[in-house]
């Protein structure tokens, strides 16, 4: 966010108003001569306007601060502090024209210049299509040496870069056809918020119009928003009451999205002076239901909360929201429906969506897995542009896109959603907020259409998508900003060995894991003869910001893999570049393994095939200093690895916080790392079947990051930790459901390098809910102090459905106290 005064979609919407070039002097004069502050139809005396403008404005209620301000103006017309003031507010009411007309009269009356002014006249120039007049403010503002020019001179360089480019950019599509819907639907008034129902047979908009009701909002000076109702009869809609009678209020509703599988309606409610807040109401089969609030853990107080798109199977909502933890404005905002009206903590969606400034007005399309949404980022074309981000589910096949014109235009544009055939939006691009209607061809996909992709064209849209080569890929403002965010994880394709790596396999002979083990060992010692080595120095010329460099596991002998060893150093003398995120990535760019360096800037990886491209890359490059990878050491390998599992920890529903028995295991981990440091552990994280699978692969990485930092702070080196982070798991099964996605709420540790057989003798078991304590101590034959210990809290209540770990000579066979598992891989 450019500012803490950026403007914000809201459900009373905003106004804008388009004034015609004339004399500055002029206008400035003749419009304080006709400000008048009233209330109930009495013009009332301001002591001091200016300080009730601030008041106002601190409140959010930029129409009324307007008002005060033009008065207080008025008395000081050449104090240009209040001129700017003014344009604030009317900034935050998308009002650009008007605003930008102020600024230049704060510059205008100003004694030196005023860089405040210059960059939001700028701002306001670019947001209303007039990029050329821009250069002038900029290049005065960048060459200027106050203090307050250079707090925003990268700002300002952003702001004429954007500028440049949007030349090159903004090129339209001439077979989208975007129309004004015709005085039937729209009003003089701010008509916004489009909502299909009915197969495409229903439109609802959110309208600042009369409604019966005369109350205006102090924030843009329109009526209070309700929603408003239109069948659509051939090409022509009719006005009908049907429906919105059991949302609207006195106060504003607007902003829903309809989930036909449920019969569930979905709006934002603002209630006067308090943040607006998500309610559903639901069809019972006797009429619509009375409209009440989504939870807590989606509806926070003192903070907006609004803008809902839930998916088609009602399983996942989207929202905009300034609550804390996003990344700066109005965020964009995902849940996961955990039971009827049950919601899970929301999650602010990543950098590929969400940004400093405000992204607002998401939609998801659920047939063609797109998330379109609306920001008010400078590369925009004006104010408001949408964009949509294609394989959204896909965590490794995302892409954003800025959709073209005339989809976006110089003013703001918003609320996109998508029927059948035809789509809405939400703009001002003709001066007053309407709805507009396009159309696509009958077997068309929505995003071919909206990205101006001819419809005969078979090939997917992913793959007609820019595409960056791998040596192109350093782009620090990509990587740098998803380093804390599931887009780089990785999506589940890294494979197990799949007759070498011993799974735990909770059910199987502990004879028969050993047979396997020592099966491993023997070809181990039969292939060590031609064990090869090769070592590679990187090119003194490394890539500082990304790529670190490449290499390849060519070999004559089929049978083996490599091990992978390096050390990164930083700057010149060169120091070790520790506690850096390390990428193996294939020669196609697809994300296989991370690591971290250590203090001594050491990495490893193992358990890669023979006859692979691989390169190396660094996750996230804050320094501008040369970085170079030195002593790069390929090690050839046996194929089939020596690797051993270690005992599993699990975690509760949609969390990643440890378990008390969790830290239990991961004790012990750290404890046998310690006696055996040759050895490396990659942390295998994985997530029940629940939920949407872009949110699982964000999970599954929290929660092999949580092992990672326990391990880390156990004393175990980082460069003997890798993270592969899968999403859903559906390894294991039983005859009870919630046992099964139990199960798979897990991470896994497998061990490389280790000579001898692993042997456990705890095992971690599901107890059935029928069991009491005293059941569970007679049956094991345990003492309480045991059970305990083991469990890392004192075991005075069971919980039902949840992991308890035993000692495995202490498990009955009977299946009387634990629920039987099966590992269906």
């Amino acid at each position: 966010m450019l500012s803490n005064l950026n403007p914000r979609l809201c459900i009373d919407m905003f106004g804008f108003l388009r004034i015609r070039n004339i004399d500055l002097r002029l206008l400035i004069l003749l419009s304080l001569s006709m400000v008048s502050i009233s209330s109930s139809g009495q013009n009332i005396a301001i002591q001091n306007p200016e300080q009730s403008g601030d008041q106002y404005f601190l409140a959010e209620q930029y129409f009324r601060a307007a008002q005060f301000y033009q008065l207080a103006l008025k008395n000081d017309s050449s104090n240009h502090e209040l001129a700017i003031k003014l344009a604030h507010s009317e900034r935050n009411q998308f009002n650009y024209v008007k605003a930008a007309k102020w600024y230049q009269y704060a510059q205008h009356i100003s004694p030196d210049f005023s860089a405040k002014a210059a960059y939001y006249q700028s701002l306001m120039l670019k947001n209303i299509g007039r990029c050329e007049e821009t250069y002038l403010w900029l290049d005065s503002l960048l060459n200027s040496s106050q203090p307050e020019a250079r707090a925003l001179q990268w700002e300002a360089e952003q702001l004429k870069n954007s500028c440049q480019e949007l030349a090159l950019a903004a090129r339209k599509v001439a077979s989208i056809t975007v129309l004004s819907l015709d005085s039937t639907v729209n009003s003089p008034n701010y008509d916004y918020a489009p909502v299909i129902m009915q197969h495409d047979s229903i439109l609802l908009l959110t309208s600042t119009r009369f409604a019966g009701k005369q109350k205006v909002s102090y924030r843009f000076g329109e009526n209070n928003a309700n929603f408003f109702a239109y069948r659509l009869q051939g090409s022509q809609f009719t006005d009908t009451s049907t429906f919105v009678s059991a949302i609207n209020t006195k106060a504003s509703e607007g902003a829903g999205c309809y989930v036909a599988s449920r019969k569930e309606f979905y709006f934002t409610y603002c209630s006067n002076n308090q943040p607006c807040q998500i309610y559903f109401i639901a069809f019972t089969g006797k009429g619509w239901s009375a409209p009440a609030p989504l939870p807590p853990s989606v509806n926070v107080k003192e903070a907006e909360t609004k803008h809902p798109s839930v998916s088609a199977s009602g399983d996942t909502l989207f929202f905009a929201s300034d609550r804390p933890g996003g990344r700066g404005g109005l965020d964009i905002w995902m849940s996961i429906r955990a039971e009827e009206n049950q919601w899970l903590s929301p999650v602010c969606l990543d950098s590929l969506v969400n940004s400093t400034y405000d992204e607002v007005t998401p939609y998801y399309h659920s047939q063609e897995d797109q998330l379109y949404f609306a920001s008010d980022n400078q590369r925009g074309f004006g104010g408001m542009d949408l964009y949509l981000v294609s394989e959204f589910s896909n965590a490794k096949s995302g892409v954003r896109r800025h959709l073209p014109m005339p989809i976006n235009s110089p003013a703001d544009d918003s609320y996109l959603v998508l029927g059948q055939q035809s789509g809405y939006l939400a703009s001002n691009r003709d001066g007053n907020f309407d709805i507009y209607q396009f159309k696509k061809t009958k077997n068309q996909r929505w995003a071919q259409f909206l990205l101006g992709i001819p419809p005969l064209l078979t090939k997917p849209v992913a793959d007609l998508l820019t595409a960056v080569p791998t040596d192109k890929i350093r782009r620090a403002d990509y990587l740098n900003s998803e380093l804390n965010d599931w887009i780089w994880v990785n999506s589940a394709q890294q494979k197990r060995l799949s007759s070498g790596a011993t799974r735990f396999i909770l059910n199987s002979d502990v004879n028969d894991i050993q047979m396997k083990q020592y099966q491993q060992q023997q070809k181990r010692n039969e292939m060590a003869q031609n064990l090869t080595v090769v070592s590679t120095i990187i090119s003194p010329n490394a890539d500082s910001t990304l790529i670190l460099t490449s290499f390849s596991t060519d070999s004559s002998t089929a049978n083996l893999t490599s091990v992978v060893t390096g050390t990164v150093t930083v700057s010149t003398p060169q120091q070790p570049f520790a506690e850096q995120i390390i990428e193996l990535r294939e020669s196609g760019g697809e994300l296989l393994k991370t690591s971290t360096t250590n203090a001594t800037g050491e990495f490893r990886f193992v358990n890669l095939p023979a006859n692979s491209s691989y390169y190396l890359a660094l996750a996230s490059a804050e320094t501008q200093d040369t970085i170079s990878v030195s002593n790069l050491l390929l090690r050839a390998e046996p194929e089939y690895i020596f690797s051993q599992t270690f005992e599993p920890i699990y975690f509760n529903f949609n969390q990643h916080e440890l378990r008390p028995e969790s830290a239990k295991v991961l004790d012990a981990l750290a404890e046998f790392y310690q006696a055996n440091p040759e050895i490396s552990i990659e942390i295998n994280a994985f997530t029940d079947s629940l939920g949407n699978d872009l949110y699982n692969l964000l999970l599954s990485r929290k929660r092999g990051e949580a092992a990672f930092d326990y391990l880390i702070n156990s004393g175990v080196d980082r460069s003997a930790l890798a993270i592969n982070a899968n999403g859903v798991s559906t390894a294991y099964t039983s005859t009870n459901a919630y046992v099964s996605q139990q199960l798979n709420r897990r991470v896994e540790f497998e061990i490389f390098g280790l000579e001898n057989p692993l042997s456990r003798e705890v095992a971690t078991r599901i107890l059935r809910p029928s069991i009491d304590l005293a059941q569970l101590l007679e049956g094991t034959q345990m003492s309480w102090e045991e059970l305990s210990s083991l469990n890392g809290r004192p075991l005075d209540i069971l919980e039902p459905y949840k992991p308890i770990r035993i000692y495995k000579s202490k498990i009955a066979n009977d299946n009387s106290l634990f629920y039987q598992i099966i590992d269906i891989n």
